[in-house]
């Protein structure tokens, strides 16, 4: 710009001159300039640009806030020339685009229809359109780097968003999450115009609406920059801790025409998307944090909760329950339906019970992503391959363990490892040499389908399968959940007599919290020591109430390097639990049954069901046995690392290598989340079949030899019928 050329103040400037400063007055907010200017003897306050000092001029110019005479500068989008001087903008011609095309055009912005016959600055095109269009444009806009702007308009709401895959997810993401969230599944791949009642409005006010907002979007994107620039320097910028965190996340905006109230929907890459999938990068990893800030985690992983675009769909809390030991109840509700972007469908839900409101709500959406990861997977990806092929790399199957060849003979649905069979392997990492190892995916993925023609080897379940808010805290998960179902199960197959602990002595705070609640509601709790020969403290709990009608039970256990963290996270799981419970009371006194002994179970409701019938609670006799003993002295933590490692160091002294396979989706990845199962071959599985234990391996035979509480191991024959109550 030539600075002797004549200067005009924008239209929405005036200069005001007071004492010693000049203030700047603009829709955009106002300056104050330190300097003296004549008030002119006009009448007026105002003075024009050539009353004011060059340097002051400059800085106008330099804000655009002036500019050379004979130009237009709007306070939102820049010199008008400018954006003529730009490329085109591509606009899909039917519906709403014609009406978007128009307002551009008298902005002095050339349009042209969809075609991409020539290079264009901005692409302005329906989600409405069939996938296959969706997917070409897609393909276009990665080549060139063209932005897009996406919309769904209906007589009521727009939905619109400004995407530059692949740094953001593209139309094809957003529209099959639409899809995938859809209450009604069945009619879920209607066109989206019928599906979200999208309609031609024609000249209604609605319609003026939607293609004006969506003409100053594309405005916005070819002007010079944010439309605050020229804001008060001194004013804060008013943004929240989670502006901070989110700041790079692309939304989709919902307008209701009615109200014009404005609801935001956070936006992710959709894993395997046919159309930016290819391109897409994970976000990378920070440095790992040692230890875990859950507000922080919560502010991140909070945008995933959204019944439009979200992988979980509702959360649900209950603070400071009084029947829960005022801890504070979270779970989630309804599940997103990944067989629109996977083989197979995720059991996506999850809940904690926690002593702090925030890490209730951050385990609960937690639990609910690592389910929905290990329902996400690419068949393609998948190693095939023999383990006799893989020969040392292979993490042999037997050592998982399987069933005995006497179960294997009782369930012909199910068949043993054949180590010449081809099947599906994920490539995974040793944690104690960090060598690869190859881990059966039907170990790693939730639910998982066996190759055609291959019969399974038994029914997947999520042991060792944890999300964290680092690697490391992933990791630590998986590891502790293998050693506390590996520990039950030992515990209850050998109806083990082992030490209870002490709760009367208890320091305050939780965990006496929930002790005391839990009793004081007339629940008898129970904590057993169930640490085995790894050397990892390990402790089972059992609440229990005598009713007029039966007795209501639950079990829970947890692991992990501290005693006494193990022993809350025990209790707080049996929270958990008892909160199913308080469910399951009111379905029985409306008329359910108690499983019966013949009956196999299967689900996590009957498991626990199966003891509340009166003459059942004399199978649980064994748990009253043992000395009474004091809660071991607490064991601080150097940070998630390090308590990793020390957990495999323990480990691999009893001989177990673990191994670990990040499943993380770039969607979950996204909202700082990471998914890891974790793999600790001969450790003792549990399994959600009643009639199949997995009892291929020699671990529940030999562990209680090996703690010094047994003498002789029992045969199969001998172990525990009865169906595992931990759960």
């Amino acid at each position: 710009m030539d600075a002797h050329a004549p200067t005009e103040l924008r239209p929405d400037v005036s200069l005001v001159p007071r004492g010693d400063h000049l203030y700047v007055c603009a829709s955009t907010g106002t300056l104050r300039v330190p300097v003296r200017v004549p008030t002119p003897g006009t009448g007026s306050e105002a003075v024009r640009a050539d009353a004011v000092p060059e340097r002051v001029v400059s800085g106008l110019r330099s804000r655009g806030l002036a500019h050379q005479q004979g130009q237009s500068i709007h306070p939102l989008y820049g010199e008008t020339t400018a954006l003529r001087a730009g490329r085109p903008v591509a606009v899909t011609p039917q519906g709403l685009g014609g009406e978007v095309s128009a307002l551009l055009e008298r902005a002095g912005v050339p349009t042209v229809p969809d075609d991409r016959t020539s290079p264009v600055a901005v692409a302005v095109l329906p989600l409405s359109l069939p996938e296959e269009q969706l997917v070409r444009r897609v393909a276009s806009a990665l080549e060139a780097g063209t932005p897009m702007v996406t919309y769904l308009d209906t007589p009521t709401r727009l939905f619109h968003a400004t995407l530059r895959p692949p740094h953001t997810p593209c139309p094809v993401c957003v529209v099959r999450r639409l899809r995938a969230n859809h209450i009604w599944q069945p009619i879920a791949d209607l066109p989206l115009t019928v599906l979200f009642g999208a309609s031609d409005s024609g000249g209604w006010p609605s319609t003026a609406v939607a293609s004006g907002l969506l003409a100053h979007e594309v405005l916005t994107l070819l002007g010079p920059g944010t439309p605050h620039e020229g804001a008060d320097e001194t004013a804060e910028s008013g943004k929240t801790p989670e502006d901070e965190i989110t700041q790079g996340r692309v939304r989709l905006t919902e307008i209701e025409h009615g109200s014009l109230a404005r609801t935001r929907h956070d936006l992710f890459h959709l894993p395997g998307c046919p159309a930016c999938a290819a391109h897409a990068v994970p976000p990378r990893r920070e440095d790992q944090p040692t230890e875990i800030d859950n507000t922080l985690s919560w502010e991140r992983m909070r945008g995933t909760v959204d019944t439009l675009t979200g992988m979980v769909l509702r959360l649900l809390v209950d603070e400071q329950d009084d029947a829960l030991g005022k801890a504070t109840y979270a779970r989630t509700a309804g599940m997103t339906k990944t067989h629109w972007f996977s083989p197979v469908t995720a059991e996506a839900r999850g809940g904690a019970v926690k002593n702090d409101p925030v890490t209730a709500r951050v385990c609960a959406v937690g639990e609910t992503l690592e389910r929905y990861a290990a329902g996400v997977y690419d068949p393609e990806s998948l190693v095939r391959a023999s383990t006799t092929a893989l020969g040392g790399e292979a993490v042999d199957p037997r050592t998982l363990p399987l069933g005995s060849a006497a179960e294997y003979a009782r369930h012909t649905r199910l068949a043993p490892c054949d180590p010449d069979a081809e099947i599906d392997w994920v490539r995974g990492r040793s944690l104690l040499t960090g060598h690869t190892r190859y881990v059966p995916a039907c170990a790693v993925y939730l639910p998982y389908r066996f190759p055609p023609g291959h019969r399974a080897w038994y029914d997947p379940i999520s042991t060792g399968l944890a999300a964290g808010g680092s690697y490391h805290h992933a990791v630590h998960g998986g590891l502790m959940e293998a050693v506390e179902r590996d520990a039950s199960v030992i515990f209850w197959e050998n109806r083990l007599v082992l030490p209870t602990l002490d709760l009367d002595g208890l320091p305050e705070g939780p965990t006496r919290r929930i002790v005391e609640h839990m009793r004081g509601q007339g629940v008898t709790v129970t904590a057993k020591d169930l640490t085995t020969d790894l050397g990892i403290p390990v402790v089972g709990v059992r609440f229990l109430r005598q009713t007029e009608r039966r007795p209501v039970v639950t079990h829970s256990a947890r692991a992990d390097l501290d005693p006494h963290a193990a022993l809350l996270g025990a209790l707080e799981e049996g929270c958990l639990g008892w909160a199913g419970a308080r469910l399951w009371q009111e379905n029985l006194d409306a008329g359910e049954a108690i499983p019966e002994p013949g009956k196999v179970l299967t689900t996590l409701k009957d498991f626990s069901l199966f003891y509340w019938a009166p003459h059942r609670l004399a199978h649980l006799a064994f748990w009253d046995e043992g000395p009474l003993r004091p809660v071991a002295a607490r064991r601080p933590s150097p940070g998630l690392p390090a308590d990793v490692t020390e957990a495999v160091r323990r480990l691999a002294a009893r001989g177990h290598e673990a191994v670990a396979v990040d499943i993380t989706p770039i969607d979950v990845a996204e909202c700082g989340v990471t998914v890891v199962r974790t793999v600790v071959p001969g450790l003792c599985p549990i399994t959600l079949r009643s009639d199949f234990h997995r009892r291929g391996g020699p671990r529940v035979f030999q562990a209680p030899l090996a703690m010094g509480v047994r003498d002789t191991a029992l045969t199969e024959a001998q172990l525990n019928p009865l169906p595992l109550p931990f759960l």
